[in-house]
């Protein structure tokens, strides 16, 4: 996998459209960081800017629709971000959006085994119409585009998508999450198998459920194709608004780890 290193930079936000705002650019933390080997490792421990401690060096942007937003708030320990709260017709939307900064693509494993995962607390009220009906933690790529890989909160229950060349693996977690809990899920291709883990941070209790099938190479057809946190953009980064799968609550620790 190829890695492109940088020294510690912020980039000031472009001026971009109603839709697209805080371009910001994302460098890798100095030598020796405990996580930096994560491709990306958003922590939001900076307010309302977009730093990772990851190793690459990405782009994230925040965008939204109609009045959406993505704020920063307290999480478990340290500040988390909010995302839109539910709301049944003409929803606010919001998503991060991270891009490879120089084109290497690190964010795709092709055959590698990776892990990608975030915390995250869900409001009591989080889908229910055909606009959002599910929420996105983190994805990348669409069900029909040549990969994705995709971890949200389906009907409160955690769930894990992993598709390549070969074929797609979908975990459904066993528990059902507690709205105003914190939880931490982490979805892993490793061969054949895809892991979904899922960990009630309050008191430790844990859920792992796996499935077994090929999957293959995970490469999206251009390096643009954007990762999202918090909600379903398209290839072009541009947010899905006719099924958005927004995310309802708080999201921290946000991570793609390839090995």
């Amino acid at each position: 996998m190829h890695r492109t290193r940088r020294t510690p930079a912020l980039a000031a936000a472009a001026a971009l459209s109603a839709t697209l705002a805080t371009a910001l650019v994302i460098a890798a933390p100095p030598a020796g960081a405990a996580t930096a080997e994560r491709e990306l490792d958003l922590r939001f421990e900076a307010g309302s800017q977009r730093v990772s401690a990851g190793a690459v060096a990405l782009t994230v942007r925040t965008v939204t629709h109609n009045g959406g937003s993505v704020a920063s708030s307290s999480g478990r320990s340290g500040n988390a971000v909010r995302f839109p709260a539910f709301r049944s017709s003409n929803p606010p939307l919001a998503a991060l959006a991270v891009t490879d900064r120089d084109g290497a693509d690190d964010l795709a494993p092709g055959t590698a085994r990776f892990r990608f995962g975030a915390d995250f607390t869900l409001d009591a009220t989080s889908q229910g119409s055909k606009v959002d009906n599910g929420n996105n933690l983190v994805q990348r790529g669409l069900w029909g585009h040549p990969m994705q890989y995709k971890l949200e909160v389906d009907g409160k229950r955690p769930v894990c998508r992993v598709k390549g060349a070969s074929g797609a693996v979908q975990v459904r977690s066993s528990v059902t999450v507690t709205p105003d809990t914190w939880y931490r899920a982490v979805c892993e291709r490793n061969g054949s198998k895809v892991t979904l883990s899922v960990t009630r941070l309050g008191n430790g209790a844990s859920w792992t459920s796996s499935a077994t099938g090929a999957t293959g190479s995970l490469r999206p057809s251009s390096a643009s194709v954007p990762l999202s946190v918090g909600g379903k953009l398209d290839a072009s980064g541009r947010l899905m608004t006719g099924s958005a799968d927004q995310f309802n609550g708080k999201v921290d620790n946000a991570f793609v780890n390839v090995f």
